[in-house]
């Protein structure tokens, strides 16, 4: 690694997600300590503003079932293909489309629209 000028600082290994530092700079490396700071302190403040962490949760069943359902012209953002009139579409309170089964899918890992982040509830915030 020192060969780009850039040197292992710090592995920090939170449940399933490992996260790696790499500097540019010689230097003292983080102590623990500090590199879990660094891995924690955006996740505090997401949490802070929005009121959830948009990690990897999934939104809870009744937040699912609860999307609206409506028929729109345009493209769904998750698999890329356009809305026809057999399109089944949900509606996200952010007022994004989606096609149902591709939105409900993404619900099922992730709590948060996938353009705008806007969270649904979960199993633990409801």
């Amino acid at each position: 690694m020192g060969e780009l000028g850039t040197e292992l600082v710090y592995r920090v290994e939170l449940s399933n997600q490992t996260v790696t530092y790499m500097v540019d700079r010689p230097g003292d490396p983080l102590s623990p300590e500090e590199a879990l700071k660094m891995v924690k302190e955006p996740e505090e403040e997401e949490e802070a503003y929005t009121g959830h962490y948009s990690g990897t949760i999934p939104a809870s069943a009744e937040a699912i079932a609860a999307l609206e359902t409506s028929m729109k012209e345009g493209g769904c953002s998750l698999c890329l293909m356009d809305f026809d009139t057999s399109s089944k579409l949900r509606v996200m309170p952010c007022s994004h489309y989606f096609h149902e089964q591709c939105i409900f899918t993404w619900l099922r890992h992730n709590h948060v629209c996938p353009l705008c982040r806007f969270p649904l509830a979960t199993e633990k915030h409801q």
